[in-house]
């Protein structure tokens, strides 16, 4: 049996995604990158990724 439900809603994600697109509400990969880099640094300014692993 076929989950049809599932692919609407990826074709729903794309279409949202193309509406982003024409509607100018994207950046670079590189501005995004460092955002998502920018969020995991903690409160003392110390990578997550440095501190020792438990």
């Amino acid at each position: 049996m076929t989950d049809t439900n599932h692919g609407s809603s990826l074709y729903s994600l794309i279409d949202d995604g193309l509406k982003d697109i024409k509607n100018g509400n994207t950046r670079s990969f590189s501005d995004a990158i460092t955002d998502i880099r920018d969020r995991r640094k903690n409160t003392d300014n110390k990578s997550i990724k440095d501190e020792p692993q438990s």
